[in-house]
């Protein structure tokens, strides 16, 4: 049949299951690029979901019409729900801003400040991998070189602050390390934990330069 249609995705996602996650919302950003494109029948998608992580997945910027994207939240008060419109994404702006930085020190790795680099790879790594669950970054490594492999240390110092762990003898110090090694490490860590595409995906604009 090849009417005209409007489909509605509701809540797609039912687990974190992060290879889950990644085909949906690839999918779904092929069928927004469709319609932008006016190619096939459908011509309107709406989306709802509660899951802040797949919500980020699905909507990051990247490849998505401004013009043509819409964005609302759903807000239920005294057992009423009311729909609020809003100009830009209300749920992206915290973790883009944090890979913001990392794209700006991959374009410009002599200028970017280390210290504030290695804390905002913190950052997004203990964002992204807690939301996952189950996954134990300390377990990998031995996956690096001997030379990274303390840069690795540093990166997930945050894991282990306040428990007893085989790091605990390790004293993390931003500033030993530049910023192309941190970026080398991170990318990597991304990639031995089976997470590269996530990576790719938000590093998009850096990694084509």
């Amino acid at each position: 049949h090849n009417d005209n249609k409007i489909v509605i995705v509701d809540d797609p996602v039912s687990s974190l299951d992060s290879d889950v996650l990644f085909v949906v919302s690839s999918l779904l950003r092929d069928l927004f690029k469709n319609i932008y494109s006016g190619e096939g029948a459908i011509k309107q998608l709406f989306v709802l979901s509660h899951n802040s992580f797949f919500f980020k997945e699905v909507s990051y910027k990247q490849g998505l019409n401004k013009k043509k994207t819409g964005y609302w939240m759903i807000k239920k008060e005294n057992n009423r729900s009311n729909i609020v419109n809003y100009e830009e994404n209300p749920v992206n702006s915290t973790y883009e801003m944090l890979w913001d930085e990392v794209r700006e020190a991959k374009l410009n790795p002599t200028e970017s400040n280390t210290l504030s680099l290695a804390n905002t790879m913190r950052r997004i790594l203990e964002h992204y991998f807690s939301l996952l669950g189950g996954v134990d970054l300390s377990k990998l490594h031995l996956n690096f070189p001997e030379g990274e492999r303390q840069v690795f240390k540093s990166l997930i110092s945050w894991a282990n602050a306040g428990s007893h762990s085989a790091f605990d003898d390790y004293s993390a110090t931003p500033n030993l390390y530049n910023s192309e090694q941190y970026l080398k490490v991170f990318s990597d860590l991304f990639e031995k934990a089976g997470h590269k595409a996530h990576y790719d995906m938000m590093m998009k604009d850096a990694t084509e330069e």
